[in-house]
C-alpha cells in the first residue's frame, strides 16, 4: 500500500482526478485499503492496485475501475451504478447485495467472485468470466450477457428475464429457480445446467448446444437430449399481448377482426393468429402468435414482438375512439363497411385506402373459446 496514494485520494475525487489526469502513467497503489462507506462517486481508479480493499457500502457510481486489481476485494453493499469495471479483475471479489445497476463489466474478470443479491439490471457483461461465480437472487433483467462464461456458476433463483444469454457457456451450471422468461439463450451451452423449477415463457433457445440437462432439485433428474432436440422439445412461440384496459366491450368484441387486420397490415411480412383471448384484472388479454415463427430470426422476435404491441395499443386507442364518436352509430354485419372509419390505413401503405370495400372480405373471428361474458 502506498500511504502517499491514499493521502491524495482523501482529499477529494475532483482533486484526485485531476492529480490521475497530470500523471496518467502513475499505478495508484491502494491494497488492502479502507475506503468503507466513503462517497467516491465518479472516481478515476482504472489500472489500480485494489486488492483486499475495503468498499463496504462506499458511493462509487459512475467510477472508472477499468483494469483495475479488485481480487478479493469486499464490495458488498456498494453503490456501483453505472460504473466501468470493464476487463476488472475481481477473482473471489465479494459484491453481495452491491447495486450494478448499468454497470459495465464486459470482459472482467469475476471468476469465484460473489453476487449474490447483486442488483445488475441492465449490466454489461458481455464476454465475462464469471465461472462458479455467486450469483444467487441476482437481479439480471435485461443484462447483457452475450459470451460470458458461467460454466459452474450458482444462479439458483436468479431473475434474468429478458436478458441476453446469447453464445453464453452455462454448462454445469445451477438455473434452479431462476427467471429466464424472455431470455435469449441462442447458441449458448447448457450441457449439464440444472434447470429445476425455471420460469422460461417466451424464452428462445435457438441451436443451443445441450447433451444433457438436469430438470429436478439436486440434480436426479438427468434428461439426455440429441443434437437439435433440446431446442425442438423447449422452444416456446413468442406471443404478442394487446391489452384492453377495463375490457372488452360488445362493440369493440364485433369490431375485433377489423382491428387484427390492421395490425396485419402494419406486419405485412409476418402474419399472425389470435390464439385466445382471457379476462384478467383490470381487462381483457389477447394472445397473438405468428403463423411461421422459424422465419424470423430468433435477435429479432424481442424488437417484432416489443414493435407489435406498440402498434397494437395504438390500434386499440383508435378503435375505442372511433367507437365512442358518432360517426360509427352502429356495427353492420359487413364490417368491411366501416373498417376504415375505425382503422384508415396510412397514407400510401395499401390500395384499399381508395375503395370504400376491401378487396377481401372479413374473415370471422376465430378462436378456441371465448370467456365470459363473450361466449
Amino acid at each position: 500500500m502506498s500511504k502517499s496514494h491514499l493521502e491524495i485520494l482523501a482529499q477529494g475525487v475532483s482533486f484526485w482526478n485531476r492529480w490521475r489526469k497530470d500523471r496518467p502513467q502513475a499505478e495508484p497503489e491502494l491494497a488492502g485499503t479502507s475506503l468503507r462507506g466513503q462517497d467516491l462517486s465518479g472516481v478515476d481508479l482504472h489500472g489500480a492496485d485494489l486488492r483486499e480493499a475495503n468498499l463496504v457500502k462506499a458511493y462509487l457510481s459512475k467510477a472508472d475501475f477499468r483494469e483495475a486489481n479488485l481480487r478479493e476485494a469486499d464490495l458488498a453493499e456498494a453503490n456501483l451504478t453505472e460504473a466501468c469495471l470493464a476487463k476488472a479483475y475481481l477473482f473471489k471479489a465479494h459484491l453481495g447485495a452491491a447495486n450494478l445497476t448499468r454497470a459495465d463489466l464486459s470482459g472482467a474478470e469475476l471468476f469465484g467472485a460473489n453476487l449474490s443479491e447483486a442488483n445488475l439490471r441492465e449490466a454489461k457483461l458481455g464476454a465475462a468470466f464469471l465461472s462458479r461465480a455467486a450469483l444467487r437472487g441476482a437481479n439480471l433483467n435485461r443484462a447483457d450477457l452475450r459470451g460470458a462464461d458461467l460454466r459452474g456458476a450458482d444462479l439458483r433463483d436468479a431473475n434474468l428475464s429478458r436478458a441476453d444469454l446469447s453464445q453464453a457457456n452455462l454448462s454445469t451450471a445451477d438455473l434452479g429457480g431462476a427467471n429466464l422468461t424472455h431470455a435469449i439463450l441462442n447458441h449458448a451451452q447448457l450441457t449439464g445446467a440444472v434447470l429445476w423449477e425455471t420460469q422460461r415463457a417466451g424464452w428462445s433457445v435457438f441451436e443451443v448446444s445441450c447433451e444433457y440437462a438436469f430438470w429436478e432439485l439436486n440434480g436426479r433428474r438427468r434428461l439426455n437430449y440429441a443434437p437439435g432436440e433440446f431446442e425442438r422439445l423447449n422452444t416456446t412461440r413468442t406471443q404478442i399481448e394487446l391489452h384492453y384496459p377495463e375490457g372488452l366491450s360488445a362493440r369493440e368484441l364485433a369490431t375485433l377482426p377489423l382491428l387484427l387486420r390492421a395490425l396485419q397490415r402494419a406486419l405485412p411480412d409476418h402474419p399472425f393468429q389470435l390464439r385466445h383471448l382471457e379476462e384478467e384484472a383490470g381487462g381483457t388479454r389477447l394472445v397473438i402468435e405468428f403463423e411461421d415463427e422459424s422465419a424470423i430470426a430468433p435477435e429479432l422476435r424481442p424488437h417484432l414482438k416489443e414493435l407489435a404491441e406498440e402498434r397494437g395499443a395504438e390500434l386499440i386507442g383508435q378503435q375505442r375512439e372511433a367507437l365512442s364518436g358518432e360517426g360509427v352509430a352502429q356495427i353492420d354485419t359487413r364490417l368491411e363497411l366501416i373498417e376504415f372509419q375505425l382503422f384508415p390505413p396510412e397514407q400510401g401503405a395499401t390500395d384499399l385506402a381508395e375503395s370504400a370495400v376491401p378487396a377481401d372480405p372479413i374473415p370471422p373471428l376465430e378462436i378456441a373459446a371465448l370467456p365470459a361474458p363473450f361466449a
